[in-house]
C-alpha cells in the first residue's frame, strides 16, 4: 500500500496526521469517519500500528497520480517533524500538496512560497532537475533535503554523495540532510570533486532547535580548513598514481601519455597537479587526470571542450570552459613554486571567496 499523511473526510474536512493527535483520538476518528485521498478521491485506510507512525494508505492497485514513490517509515517521520518544525515557528505549512499545473506533489509547502522535498529514496539526477524546474515554473522556490544517512563525523573530510545528492548540490550549492531520529540537520558544504562519487568538503551538524528558516547558510571554510581539503586532494592524487604504477604504462592511457610528453617525474609531481577547483565535477574524472589533459591541450578551452578530449556531459560545456580558465589562472601562479602553502593560499583566494 502507498502511505500519505493527509486525507479528507466525507464532509470535505482536511485531516493532517500530526503528532499532536493522540492515538485515542485516531481510533475514534477511524470508527466514525471515512477518509478519501484529496487528489484522486479514492477511499483510504487509516493505519494505526505500533511500529510505523500513523498514516493513511491507498490500496495496492491505486493509480493516484500524486504517488511517485512508496513512503518509507523514515520519510513519514521526517515529514512529520519538518511539519512541526515549520508550524512551531509560525510558518504556514501544508503537507503533501499536489500542484496541479505541474503535476507534482510537494512534501511540504511553506507560506505558499517554498516547496520542500524530503528525499529518502534514490532517484535519477534528471528527476531532481525536472522537479526543480517544475517548482520554479509554478512560482515556488524549491528546497531539497536528503533523508539518507548523513556523514557521522564533523569537520573537513572526504565523503560519498549519491547521484540525487550530487544533483541537489548542483541546485543549491550544498547538501542539507535531516535525521528525524536525532532531530538534527547536517550540512555538507564547500564541496570539491575528488572523483567517482567522492567529494572533499566540510560537514557540520545543527540541532533543529537551533535551525532557522529560510535555512541557515553554511559558512565558508577558513584557510586552515581549505588547507585540509588540499591535503585530501594530495592523498587522492598519490592514491591514483600508486594504482597507475601497477597498471599498464601504455601510451593510450592519458595519464602516462601526458606524463611522458611533459617529462614530469611521476615520483614527484608538481604541486599544481591534482588541485581542488570549483565545479570540476563537470569532467567526471579525477583532478590530476583532467588537469594533465588541460595542460596537454595548452589550456585551449574551445579545443578541449569541442574535440571531446575531455568527457563532458551535454549542457555543461560553458561551465567546463570556465573551470579550464580558472585552472589556467592557478597554473600561471603555481607553475614556478614548489611551496604547498603558497599553492593552498592562492587556491583559497580563488575558490572560496564565492561560497
Amino acid at each position: 500500500m502507498i502511505s500519505i499523511l493527509t486525507a479528507k473526510t466525507q464532509d470535505d474536512q482536511l485531516i493532517i496526521l500530526t503528532k499532536t493527535i493522540s492515538r485515542t483520538e485516531l481510533h475514534r476518528l477511524r470508527q466514525t469517519r471515512y477518509f478519501f485521498c484529496p487528489l484522486c478521491n479514492e477511499k483510504l485506510l487509516l493505519k494505526i500500528g505500533s511500529v510505523k507512525i500513523p498514516h493513511f494508505a491507498h490500496q495496492h492497485h491505486s493509480l493516484c497520480a500524486s504517488l511517485s514513490e512508496p513512503e518509507s517509515p523514515k520519510h513519514l517521520s521526517g515529514k512529520h517533524q519538518l511539519h512541526s518544525f515549520f508550524t512551531s515557528r509560525k510558518f504556514s505549512c501544508q503537507l503533501e500538496v499536489y500542484i496541479q499545473p505541474i503535476a507534482q506533489r510537494a512534501d511540504l509547502l511553506i507560506s505558499d512560497t517554498y516547496a520542500v522535498e524530503y528525499q529518502c529514496s534514490p532517484i535519477p539526477a534528471e528527476e531532481v532537475e525536472r522537479r526543480t524546474a517544475g517548482y520554479r515554473k509554478a512560482g515556488f522556490t524549491p528546497c531539497w533535503i536528503s533523508g539518507t544517512a548523513a556523514p557521522v563525523s564533523e569537520g573537513v573530510q572526504a565523503l560519498k554523495l549519491r547521484v540525487f545528492e550530487q544533483a541537489i548540490l548542483k541546485q543549491q550549492n550544498c547538501v542539507l540532510f535531516f535525521d528525524p531520529d536525532r532531530d538534527m540537520f547536517c550540512y555538507a558544504s564547500n564541496l570539491f570533486y575528488l572523483g567517482g562519487n567522492r567529494w572533499a568538503g566540510k560537514v557540520r551538524s545543527l540541532p533543529a532547535s537551533q535551525q532557522i528558516f529560510p535555512f541557515a547558510r553554511a559558512r565558508p571554510v577558513n584557510k586552515e580548513e581549505f588547507r585540509q581539503i588540499c591535503l585530501l586532494f594530495r592523498s587522492e592524487r598519490d592514491r591514483l598514481v600508486r594504482a597507475r604504477k601497477f597498471g599498464s604504462r601504455h601510451l593510450k592511457d592519458p595519464f602516462w601519455r601526458v606524463i611522458y610528453k611533459m617529462r614530469y617525474n611521476v615520483e614527484q609531481l608538481p604541486p599544481f597537479l591534482g588541485v581542488p577547483i570549483q565545479y570540476a565535477e563537470v569532467f567526471r574524472m579525477h583532478a590530476v587526470l583532467w588537469q594533465l589533459l588541460v595542460i596537454e591541450g595548452d589550456f585551449n578551452e574551445e579545443f578541449l571542450v569541442n574535440s571531446g578530449r575531455i568527457s563532458i556531459a551535454a549542457g555543461d560545456e560553458e561551465t567546463a570552459k570556465r573551470v579550464i580558465k580558472q585552472y589556467a589562472l592557478a597554473y600561471q601562479q603555481l607553475v614556478d613554486t614548489d611551496s604547498e602553502e603558497d599553492m593552498a593560499a592562492f587556491l583559497f583566494s580563488q575558490s572560496c571567496k564565492t561560497y
